[in-house]
């Protein structure tokens, strides 16, 4: 796994913390290098300025083996609650790049030395075998804790449903965290990735929760992990065993609701919820922040609450997994779905909307009865029978010097991608018949009876002003396009083609 660099204003914390500090990467050649979840990067924040020699990449995993009789409070401090804390045990917050140095190397060095008088095992006490200049650069890349369902209730079931053991809310008027039933919401609702004076960091939030509850325990193999690399190494949390059949979680949220905002002039969305909530790890798929209505943190106009994404785009930005068109334009293009929709104009269209927004004006929600009738399964028609206009084969003759003529399978093809349709919910929900399944090949045409032969539009040579290729390319671009996007194994010439005898 490759190792993580973040930039932060406070000294690097351990125990895979992944707020740490970075340094002038333009002072190193920038390769990819990979390291695992445990190699923590502790480097002089950029505030302070630039470093004289490289950040230091600290084993947290050797450093836990080796000081496992001394404890983990030879490195970090304690609170009023004898909770082990995240940051380092240093007493002073460093307000220049001496200071931070001597202070770390106080902690780090001086700890050396002592190990070493005491005839202990220890680790180097000369700059060049901490500073290592390396050849390939530090990466980026994700390291976050999954949460998913299944672990969530894992937990629950640990604490015996105890929900107060991981949630609270802060009481401004008793000045102090209580847990308040209906209020439960993830960590990142209130802790943000850099806490400010008086709140403390989500980095900090879950280490301090996690971890120490993870150390109470008498019997470890009973508890959660300690270590950096039984969170963040997804090696490790593959080891963990899912619970096949994880209870809804309840928050009080409909089965189906509308979705309809104040203003909009489309009609409202009918929302299986229900239906969502099996389909992802977590609310947190949806709901990335906090667990509430999207409009909470998204309005109409751009806010800083809601990061400058307005509430349409929360919902529609094709290019974010989060939104609806763009997790649904995200499943469109896997599997069998993708040997069409990759080949079709990208969402979100006028035309689509519909599909959608097919609900009661907005300030006639309140006054209509439940989404669900619209959310029923849809009927859809049987596929025609063989005629004329939708032939079982055709033979495509565009390379008849070269090749006999391809036999195209047409009504089997057809057929299977109807089958795909009507096994997959999502899909079920926006083909209306067969003209859709037509529109993955005959992706210009209006829908209708018959369909335009494909030289209608394609001519033997490329239309040198827009993308309409020949019809030799077209041809090959749209059925080899579709073997790979869905991962058939025909993609050579006389997969389809037998060559000529003449």
């Amino acid at each position: 796994m490759r190792i993580v660099s973040v930039h932060g204003v406070t000294a690097p914390v351990l125990l895979g913390l992944l707020l740490v500090c970075g340094c002038d990467q333009d002072l190193y050649p920038q390769a990819e290098r990979t390291t695992d979840a445990e190699i923590i990067r502790i480097a002089l924040p950029e505030m302070l300025g630039v470093a004289e020699r490289p950040a230091v990449e600290f084993d947290h995993q050797a450093h836990t083996k080796a000081l496992e009789q001394e404890g983990c409070s030879t490195c970090h401090p304690e609170n009023s609650k004898r909770q082990l804390l995240p940051r380092l045990n240093i007493k002073n917050e460093p307000s220049n790049s001496a200071e931070w140095m001597l202070s770390h190397h106080e902690l780090c060095v001086g700890c050396h030395d002592e190990r070493r008088r005491a005839g202990k095992s220890t680790g180097p006490d000369d700059c060049g075998r901490c500073h290592v200049k390396r050849e390939a650069a530090w990466l980026d890349v994700d390291r976050t804790m999954r949460f998913d369902y299944s672990l969530h209730y894992r937990h629950a079931r640990a604490s015996e449903d105890k929900c107060e053991t991981c949630h609270h809310i802060y009481d401004e008027k008793q000045k102090k965290l209580v847990y308040k039933k209906g209020t439960e919401d993830a960590c990142s609702a209130c802790h943000r990735p850099l806490g400010k004076q008086d709140e403390t960091s989500l980095g900090d939030a879950v280490h301090i929760a996690c971890i120490n509850c993870h150390m109470q325990g008498q019997d470890r193999s009973k508890t959660g992990p300690t270590l950096c690399t039984g969170c963040h190494d997804a090696r490790e949390r593959a080891k963990i065993a899912k619970v096949k059949e994880v209870p809804r979680l309840d928050r009080g949220q409909p089965k189906v609701m509308w979705i309809a905002t104040k203003g909009a002039t489309d009609g409202a969305v009918a929302f299986n919820h229900l239906l969502h909530e099996a389909r992802v790890d977590s609310c947190s798929s949806c709901h990335h922040e906090s667990i509430g209505k999207c409009d909470l943190c998204h309005t109409q106009l751009p806010q800083p609450k809601g990061g400058g994404i307005t509430l349409n785009q929360a919902y529609h930005t094709p290019g974010s997994t989060l939104s609806c068109v763009g997790c649904h334009k995200e499943h469109s293009e896997r599997d069998m779905c993708a040997g069409c929709h990759h080949m079709l104009p990208r969402p979100p269209g006028k035309s689509a909307c519909d599909y959608c927004h097919s609900g009661p004006r907005v300030d006639e929600v309140d006054r209509k009865s439940s989404p669900a009738a619209l959310l029923a399964p849809r009927e859809l028609p049987e596929l025609p029978a063989v005629s004329a206009n939708f032939p079982e084969k055709l033979e495509i003759k565009v390379l008849a010097d070269k090749y006999r003529p391809a036999r195209f399978p047409h009504e089997k093809i057809v057929a299977a991608l109807d089958r795909a349709v009507r096994g997959n919910k999502l899909a079920e929900r926006f083909h209306k018949g067969t003209e859709t399944l037509c529109a993955g090949c005959h992706h210009n045409s209006p829908p209708g009876d018959p369909l335009p032969a494909c030289r209608s539009c394609h001519a033997d040579e490329n239309y040198p002003q827009k993308d309409l290729p020949g019809l030799n390319a077209a041809y090959h671009r749209q059925c080899i396009g579709c073997h790979q996007a869905i991962g058939h194994e025909a993609q050579g010439c006389t997969n389809c083609h037998e060559e000529s005898r003449e």
